[in-house]
């Protein structure tokens, strides 16, 4: 079965750690997208249709090895037909939404394995991470923050018993996620109806549809050590070409991002709002698209910019690190960014990453002006 790696549904993916709330999210999204009108499909969580029904690891005569590769052979299937019977479906703007995705059986094995299966799929690990998923939203574990809510009641399949087992592998399926270009984190700062509007305004963004309040906001910082932060993190090349563009309120751009030797190409349009807030739009393109518009309308008066980009999490924040290498005059800076929902939301960085100036709002620090030839 060929694999549909880029689809024009809108295909998020809701994860995170045990007993996060997203059972009852799915149910507040089904109803909230509907009153912005759209049409919402979900795809429900496998690992524990498995588990109630006695397939499970390391029980009934199963490995864990096998349950693994039976998962993810038909969490691939089940997408596939979920986009055909979305794209099937006349219904107007419609989005799918999978309770967990391919990515998450990484926390649950061990590595080559999970790369072995890419391999039998004819897949590399950024194409599974992010031309399958449009977007991912991890919903913290209660054992971290919202203790009292943490149980066991709603999911007999659930084998975590202790908080400290539940952060773990919330810890871990977040690991799993790091490197998607649209990851982000909703944790448990507020009551779990607040949870749910703040996941649903960051869906509200991945679609498209205007939010009342949001801003990137991006630090320079110094030359930082990233295995000395002592966290993980994940590296990808990054290369950005500017095409040419009529309106200058808006900005288009195609980037090629790598990551062992694979590659997705993308397109980005971006449009400044009267306010001031940067409203994009990024889509994966195939590699004769990405060609044809390098080739053809890019936009001689910005550089090719590449760069290192180092994707982490630290206290539910989602940080991506930028480390530009071309062209020279850029050589050895470092920007760091993360996108908030809230304008006064505070950024909590890990203590030895220091920071030299707070660019946010900067015009001479925007990607498009540092790419700008002198």
């Amino acid at each position: 079965m060929a694999i549909v790696l880029r689809s024009s549904i809108p295909t998020f993916v809701l994860t995170g750690g045990p007993c996060a709330g997203k059972t009852t999210a799915l149910k507040y999204l089904k109803e909230k997208l509907r009153d912005y009108g759209f049409t919402p499909f979900i795809m429900s969580e496998i690992p524990t249709e498995f588990m109630s029904n006695g397939v499970i690891p390391g029980a009934n005569g199963f490995t864990k090895e096998q349950f693994q590769e039976f998962l993810f052979r038909e969490t691939i299937r089940r997408r596939e037909l979920y986009l055909k019977m979305v794209r099937a479906s006349s219904a107007n703007r419609k989005v799918l939404l999978c309770d967990r995705g391919l990515l998450d059986i990484i926390a649950y094995t061990n590595l080559d394995l999970f790369n072995s299966l890419l391999r039998k799929n004819c897949l590399s690990l950024i194409s599974a991470r992010e031309e399958l998923y449009s977007a991912v939203f991890h919903l913290v574990t209660a054992a971290s923050g919202a203790e009292e809510f943490y149980t066991l009641e709603n999911n007999r399949a659930r084998y975590e018993k202790t908080f400290e087992e539940a952060r773990e592998t919330d810890a871990a399926t977040l690991q799993a996620w790091l490197g998607h270009p649209r990851l982000r984190i909703i944790d448990n700062s507020t009551d779990f109806e607040g949870k749910c509007r703040r996941l649903l305004q960051e869906i509200r963004r991945a679609l498209g549809v205007p939010i009342p309040l949001g801003t990137e906001k991006r630090l320079l910082v110094k030359i930082p050590d990233m295995p000395q932060l002592g966290i993980p993190f994940q590296e990808i090349s990054v290369e950005e070409a500017y095409l040419v563009s009529e309106n200058q309120k808006l900005e288009h751009r195609v980037t090629r991002r790598e990551q062992n030797n694979a590659h997705i190409f993308c397109k980005t349009n971006k449009e400044t709002t009267k306010n001031g807030i940067h409203a994009g739009h990024e889509r994966p393109v195939r590699i004769t698209q990405y060609l044809s518009a390098f080739e053809r309308q890019r936009d001689y008066s910005f550089d090719l910019v590449r760069k290192k980009r180092y994707c982490f999490a630290y206290k539910n924040q989602y940080f991506e690190l930028d480390e530009f290498l071309e062209p020279e005059r850029l050589r050895g800076l470092f920007v760091i960014k993360i996108e908030l929902t809230q304008e006064q939301q505070d950024v909590h960085l890990p203590p030895s990453l220091a920071i030299l100036e707070d660019i946010t709002g900067n015009e001479k620090y925007t990607n498009k002006e540092l790419a700008r030839r002198k």
